[in-house]
């Protein structure tokens, strides 16, 4: 035959020999030296780590000496055995192949799972009340768990908590994925204490007026009506009444952290307030 096809058992070297014969039995003899090239069998293992999104590859192709590796988040390498870290947890087809652009090439590809571990976060917004509510902002988390600083538990993503007193608790926000991944983070909560609207309030006579007191506890700002269509924002004002009568004085206290309380008070206002027009003392102080 004029061509001829044979596989070797290995990569040789080998001497090819032509040995021609023509009809009156003459022969005459060629050979060369030939390397054949082994069959390329793309084929590579990963570990699948869980709890990260860096994963290693290991190259177990057959031949070959070109690897071009694919990890299906846009991702590429050359080199034999890569470590590849994923930008998010997900699944990805990991493609390698051998020799790319030759006749020869292989490709082989795995689907694989990262899965990453979760990063536990939260944010708090301080009520009133002792009450504070806790949201949770982790990420990669399918599964929450909460300790709350005062034996109290809870798994929703968003808790709405009262606290038997003020003070300061600290919570432990554990963040739970499917693979099995957790992470937790522990923040200190300062729980401040109630207002409490109080005040007092007393008839100076002498110069026609009422003069309030304020004793809020754990307030910053205040609201004072006196009851006539007036009022104030000092903290202890004084208030003429310039008509007899009774008035519902109101004290709104505001704490920082935008509580309030409201107290009353019953005003008698009678002789020696300021009239329209008109002041008439009822009491005399020397010059």
């Amino acid at each position: 035959s004029s061509f001829e096809s044979h596989t070797y058992a290995d990569a040789g070297p080998f001497v090819v020999q032509l040995i021609a014969t023509d009809g009156l039995g003459c022969t005459d003899t060629a050979s060369i030296p030939v390397t054949p090239i082994a069959a390329l069998n793309a084929s590579f293992d990963v570990l699948t780590t869980p709890c990260t999104l860096q994963q290693a590859f290991t190259n177990t192709s057959v031949g070959g000496s070109v690897l071009a590796w694919d990890f299906g988040d846009g991702g590429t390498d050359d080199t034999l055995d890569p470590l590849h870290g994923f930008a998010s947890p997900g699944t990805y087809l990991i493609t390698l192949i051998v020799d790319p652009g030759t006749a020869c090439a292989d490709t082989t590809n795995i689907l694989i799972p990262v899965s990453g571990a979760p990063l536990a976060a939260f944010t708090d917004s301080i009520g009133c009340e002792y009450t504070v509510q806790l949201s949770d902002a982790s990420l990669n988390a399918d599964q929450v768990q909460w300790v709350l600083g005062d034996g109290s538990f809870s798994d929703d993503p968003i808790v709405v908590h009262t606290y038997p007193a003020p003070g300061q608790y600290e919570v432990l926000l554990v963040a739970l994925n499917t693979a099995g991944c957790a992470d937790s983070v522990l923040v200190s909560i300062d729980v401040p204490p109630d207002v409490h609207a109080v005040f007092t309030a007393q008839n100076d006579i002498c110069a026609a007026r009422w003069n309030f007191t304020n004793a809020s506890v754990n307030a910053s700002g205040y609201i004072w009506s006196f009851g006539d269509g007036t009022g104030s924002i000092d903290p202890s004002p004084s208030h003429v009444y310039v008509a007899q009568g009774t008035f519902i004085t109101q004290l709104i206290a505001f704490s920082a952290n935008d509580c309030n309380d409201t107290t009353y008070m019953t005003i008698a206002a009678i002789d020696g307030d300021v009239l329209p027009g008109l002041f008439v003392p009822n009491c005399f102080t020397p010059n």
